[in-house]
């Protein structure tokens, strides 16, 4: 069943439980440019048949499924085509403790109202340039049960499993590979990356301090259901907010220096527990980056990373 380092080697069921930076990169790699060409080719079913998606509303909601589900499937699709077993590689098997997951809620709503006036000052200062990138993103109207139904599976509960699987459970996870408990390193990078894979200069900073508090609560627990609960409930809360209380964000904003200072001060004390009680690697989890699994994913996440840049610029210049 392979020799050498027991991480690296094949189980009985001819599937590796854990994953590499190589598989990181590959992974990136598709779920970046599997819903790219989707979305080259969705224009031209919609130029060839113009009854096709023709309704905003719906073209909006199918646009939102297929990202989610393109990113799953390729994830998915990888690991069964690469023999990796996604749920141990990614630690979907971990269990979690109760007080990770009430923490992890706690967490959420704190960081939205840290991230609110952030989010609005960089849309302000865009809009200042002369640029509005508003309307691009705006969901549509929450005026019905159903809609706000479809809105969390749809925004919430999908991203919390197709992106923590791959930026969190892949991408971080390999970064960290080295180290026994929370690599600083793994951290910064998963969530630059988890930033601009946004590719919307409205959705850069606050996606970055998400990223690095889901990243670090992911290897503090080493159970990415701590990083998907923190996950769906950001996006569950911004729904419910924007269904029952719009005026939540004006709010928010308006107060935005003590309320910011706050949710702050619960950060750093939610995230103090999470780091103080960081669980420990067992030795066979310790696999230091390979040179050959690192020269194997520069290609894969250099090109990937190099057309979110692009269609960064793209978005802002447009």
């Amino acid at each position: 069943w392979g020799s050498g380092n027991p991480a690296r080697c094949i189980t009985l069921n001819n599937k590796r439980e854990r994953n590499n930076i190589a598989d990181g990169g590959k992974v990136f790699a598709l779920a970046i440019f599997v819903p790219a060409v989707v979305s080259v080719i969705l224009p031209f079913i919609m130029y060839v048949s113009p009854s096709f998606l023709a309704d905003e509303t719906v073209r909006y909601w199918v646009g939102v499924f297929l990202s989610q589900f393109l990113l799953l499937a390729s994830s998915v699709g990888y690991c069964v085509y690469g023999k990796v077993n996604i749920v141990k590689a990614t630690r979907l098997d971990r269990k979690i403790k109760w007080w990770h997951a009430a923490l992890a809620i706690v967490l959420a709503f704190a960081l939205l109202c840290f991230n609110l006036p952030i989010q609005s000052a960089v849309t302000n200062f865009l809009a200042g340039l002369g640029l509005d990138m508003s309307a691009a993103s705006a969901m549509p109207s929450l005026d019905n049960a159903g809609t706000v139904i479809l809105a969390v599976i749809l925004v919430a509960v999908m991203p919390a499993f197709a992106e923590e699987i791959i930026y969190r459970g892949f991408i971080c996870n390999a970064l960290s590979s080295g180290d026994r408990k929370i690599s600083a390193k793994a951290v910064l990078i998963s969530a630059a990356i988890f930033a601009v894979m946004h590719q919307s200069p409205v959705q850069t900073i606050h996606p970055f301090i998400l990223g690095c508090v889901m990243a670090t609560v992911y290897l503090a627990t080493g159970s990415l259901w701590t990083s998907v609960i923190l996950h769906f409930v950001n996006n569950f809360i911004v729904i419910i907010l924007s269904a029952v209380a719009p005026g939540f964000e004006t709010f928010v904003v308006a107060n935005w220096w003590w309320i910011m200072l706050i949710a702050a001060a619960v950060i750093a004390s939610v995230m103090y527990l999470f780091v103080k009680n960081a669980v420990s690697k067992s030795d066979d989890e310790i696999m230091p980056i390979t040179v050959e699994e690192r020269n194997k994913s520069l290609p894969y996440f250099v090109a990937a990373l190099f057309f979110c840049l692009f269609m960064w610029v793209f978005v802002l210049l447009s």
